[in-house]
């Protein structure tokens, strides 16, 4: 049963706070007063901070928009703001107004309760939580009603305790902050990492020890070729630049037809999306599931060991490319995803090579299509990319190593994935236990929160 200290009460919210106050009648405020203007995006859900909002006439936004003044909590009211946190205290707002998304619920603080308290509160996944199950509207416009605010039951200690944990939440939050913030830069620095090993094992400056030990591997001097996008590229002298024409044995695509768009179950037929082999690793959950029998062509079926290329993307994302190492459903090629089939090369040196800077560049070069729009890039452009092939025994050395440094950095990765999870905990754990009263020292008896709602 969760209790209360001594001096702690449980009131509604409504008790504390004004709810969705109206706009401002000031009557010093004319049409030409200048306000500050926030859109939803301008709210950042992980900071709870208002971030470059804009400046408005009063006259542009006094119909049509909610209005707040400073010091007000904003809420976003609408899945899935709500549930992705977006909420703010606004602050420095021009002459003290502010205007704002029709999708925002505004919390008046009456003086018996901190700004800050309330917001901390509303900060909380319980209450996010809570406020998910009492949504009503339509799937995909649902929205926080009016009367959960008002009815939701807040802990309230006298205002100098208040002040007390407001001023130990912010020190708290600030270190998990600082340490949110160190922690951002690591995915950062193994991507570079990543990127400057396939560099290095793209100009053979990865295996450079390996060929000294190896005479027979060719001459150990360096030259220049020119790749499809009209770059220069430095590698041994002994590696042979080959075209994807000269290489390829197949290329194979699938078909476009109407799937329902959710992965297949039991002994349904699936189809690939371009999400499957985006972000590095085939994932076969990223498919849509093929109603119709007649489609069903088992020669499209995904194999372990298959090298997938997405023809279709964005320009960051053309031309990502997988091999296929786990696979457990049955699930067919699209025309948006292509699979290939290679002579005389090692598959993982294509993978790691397309993969590289100068892998990238030349996909980007041959890819169609405008700035905004999605980039294509068909099997003529595909036969036309450059990829410098070493001999065989050089191949697998390189493959073994960057596969071995990449082991590595998986391993970094699971490890900061595994602290930002308990980074991240700890923000809901600080929230808990100040609601609770158990942030600052309690010398005071404590009483049921059940209990006390109760009487109320």
């Amino acid at each position: 049963m969760s209790e209360l200290p001594d001096q702690w009460q449980a009131v509604k919210l409504s008790d504390v706070c004004e709810i969705n106050p109206g706009k401002p009648r000031d009557r010093t405020i004319t049409s030409d007063t200048q306000v500050t203007f926030v859109p939803m995006a301008a709210v950042d859900a992980g900071s709870g901070q208002i971030v470059n909002p804009t400046t408005r006439l009063f006259t542009k936004v006094a119909k049509g928009f909610t209005a707040f003044q400073e010091n007000d909590i904003i809420f976003a009211k609408i899945t899935p703001c709500m549930e992705n946190g977006k909420a703010a205290i606004a602050r420095r707002l021009i002459n003290g107004i502010g205007f704002g998304s029709t999708e925002f619920h505004v919390l008046r603080a009456n003086g018996t309760v901190l700004p800050e308290f309330v917001f901390y509160f509303i900060r909380q996944d319980s209450f996010r939580e809570t406020a998910e199950a009492n949504m009503t509207g339509s799937v995909g416009q649902k929205r926080v009603p009016v009367n959960f605010l008002k009815d939701t039951i807040i802990p309230l200690p006298p205002l100098n305790e208040q002040r007390r944990i407001v001023a130990k939440l912010e020190k708290l939050l600030s270190r998990v902050d600082t340490a949110q913030a160190r922690l951002a830069k690591i995915p950062i620095i193994l991507k570079r990492f990543r990127q400057s090993v396939l560099a290095a094992a793209c100009s053979g400056r990865l295996t450079a020890d390996w060929r000294e030990q190896h005479p027979d591997s060719g001459s150990q001097a360096a030259r220049s070729i020119e790749l499809a996008n009209n770059d220069n590229c430095e590698i041994p002298a002994a590696w042979n630049p080959k075209t994807m024409g000269e290489l390829l044995e197949r290329i194979q695509a699938g078909n476009n037809f109407a799937c329902i768009e959710r992965p297949p179950t039991n002994k349904e037929i699936g189809v690939l999306k371009i999400s499957a082999v985006t972000w590095g690793k085939y994932d076969e959950n990223e498919s849509k599931t093929c109603t119709d029998p007649s489609r069903v062509k088992p020669a499209l079926f995904v194999q372990s060991g298959d090298f997938l290329f997405s023809r279709a993307n964005t320009i960051e994302l053309v031309g990502a490319c997988v091999i296929v190492d786990d696979l457990t459903s049955k699930i067919m090629l699209s025309d948006k995803v292509l699979r290939f089939s290679f002579k005389n090369v090692d598959p993982r040196w294509v993978l790691y090579w397309l993969r590289s800077g100068s892998g990238r560049s030349q996909i980007e070069f041959l890819a169609t299509g405008n700035q905004q729009s999605m980039r294509n890039i068909g099997q003529e452009k595909i036969k036309q990319i450059v990829i410098p092939v070493p001999q065989q025994e050089e191949q697998k050395e390189i493959v073994r190593r960057i596969e071995a440094l990449f082991k590595t950095v998986g391993v970094l990765e699971a490890r900061y994935l595994k602290t930002k999870g308990h980074v991240d905990d700890l923000i809901q754990s600080i929230l808990a236990r100040a609601f609770r009263g158990e942030l600052v020292p309690q010398r005071s008896k404590r009483r049921s929160l059940i209990r006390i709602a109760s009487t109320e």
